[in-house]
Formats: structure tokens, C-alpha cells, sequence
């Protein structure tokens, strides 16, 4: 999960930020990911489907092979299943 962070309060458990964990994510997943295939499978109406935040993961991780569907929301896999399934298996040489 990538992005900026945001800020919130929660009825429950008060003021939250999350902020703080995108940013380590943002600094540990290039160091552990920058040499390994990956494939990111993205609804275009998430908010991780946005282009500046698929930016920030191409940045990361160059050799990130983004499959972006304007149709689909957060769920990508209920309705990209197949999809996803032979984009893993092409990466892997199957």
C-alpha cells in the first residue's frame, strides 16, 4: 500500500495518522524489492490506482509491471481474477 498517509479521527480510538508507516514503506520496499519481478494488479477508481501514486511505485520498484483496469475499484480480484492469475504465471516463466 503506497501513497502519502493521511490523517483521521476515529469515533472509537481518536485522532489517527498513518503517515508514518507509508513513509517506512516507502523507504524498506526499494531496498528489499529493487531487484525482483513484480507485478502490481490496480483499479483505477482506488485511490491507489491514481497515476501519482503508481508513480511512486514505479519509482521504487523499476521493473514493476503495472496492470491499471479503469473499471475496477479496490477488489480488484473479483472481477480480474483470471487476469491476475496468468500475469503471475507469465512472470514467473510459466
Amino acid at each position: 500500500m503506497w501513497g502519502h498517509g493521511y490523517r483521521y479521527v476515529d469515533p472509537t480510538h481518536g485522532p489517527q495518522d498513518n503517515s508514518a508507516f507509508y513513509k517506512r514503506m516507502q523507504t524498506e520496499v526499494p531496498e528489499h524489492w529493487k531487484d525482483l519481478p513484480a507485478v502490481a494488479h490496480i483499479g483505477a477508481r482506488d485511490p491507489l490506482g491514481k497515476k501519482s501514486v503508481l508513480a511512486q511505485w514505479t519509482a521504487a520498484i523499476p521493473a514493476l509491471d503495472v496492470h491499471r483496469y479503469p473499471e475496477v475499484g479496490h477488489f480488484v480480484a473479483e472481477s480480474k481474477g483470471k487476469e491476475i492469475a496468468d500475469s503471475i504465471l507469465a512472470m514467473l516463466g510459466h
